[in-house]
């Protein structure tokens, strides 16, 4: 018999905290698509692609290139850290959490200064691969790189919260699953087969509005991480650090 994982968060559940993880990897992945010429910080299997699929005009090849080395390094740093720190029993689990956390926070807080400072390059700019461009562009992966390994560490099987492409077929084979388990149960005159298919269709019901849950966050970060970066410019970066500044204050009243 194995205890429950202990929730790090205070006055948050797993699923708020996860919520609001994924409400940040959306903002940030629509933030800097919208600001850096379709360049994506956060799905970076989108950025291998294109990448990929640009080599023959080189246009971009290097900035997106750059972002997902970015991302790995940053992601790389954050889990050598963390098992670092839990072999040495320096830090407890929620001391991880707040520290990879700071890191994410950190470089945030640089996106916002150094992208105000070359906003004006980086709207001006025709080129992907311009040093500027280069340089928010890897800050911001660097951040959503730190992102998804802090929300490994303060939620366990904590769901992906940047890349959606596994949580939205969860999210259709749950529907299905609900689905034939309703028909299925309307069409049974068997009492003993019916309660369990009644069984199985509030279980696949209970898993749809989990997983969707993530899904539904993420694309709300990301509507209005492009309404605010479109107005407001690196201003914007204001959102995502708050909502991480609040997580790591509830990892620390914790």
């Amino acid at each position: 018999y194995m205890a429950a994982p202990t929730c790090l968060f205070y006055a948050l559940s797993d699923a708020h905290a996860t919520h609001m993880l994924a409400f940040v990897g959306g903002f940030i992945d629509a933030a800097g698509y919208l600001k850096l010429q379709g360049v994506f910080t956060s799905s970076i299997t989108g950025n291998l692609v294109v990448t990929c699929a640009s080599v023959s005009s080189m246009n971009g090849v290097i900035c997106r290139s750059t972002i997902s080395l970015a991302f790995t390094l940053a992601g790389g740093l954050g889990a050598a850290i963390a098992l670092r720190t839990r072999i040495s029993n320096i830090f407890s689990q929620g001391n991880i959490a707040i520290f990879l956390f700071c890191l994410e926070a950190i470089t945030l807080i640089i996106v916002w200064i150094v992208g105000l400072h070359l906003d004006h390059l980086i709207s001006s700019s025709k080129n992907l691969d311009d040093w500027y461009v280069v340089l928010v562009g890897c800050i911001m992966g660097a951040s959503m790189g730190f992102h998804n390994i802090a929300a490994k560490e303060a939620v366990p099987n904590c769901p992906p919260t940047t890349v959606m492409t596994s949580t939205l077929i969860n999210v259709a084979s749950h529907a299905a699953n609900s689905a034939v388990y309703s028909l299925a149960t309307m069409g049974c005159d068997e009492e003993v087969k019916k309660r369990t298919l009644q069984g199985k269709t509030t279980d696949a019901r209970g898993k749809l509005a989990t997983t969707s849950q993530p899904l539904i966050a993420f694309l709300a970060g990301a509507v209005i991480g492009a309404l605010i970066m479109y107005h407001g410019t690196f201003w914007s970066m204001a959102v995502p650090l708050f909502i991480i500044l609040t997580l790591i204050a509830s990892l620390h009243a914790r």
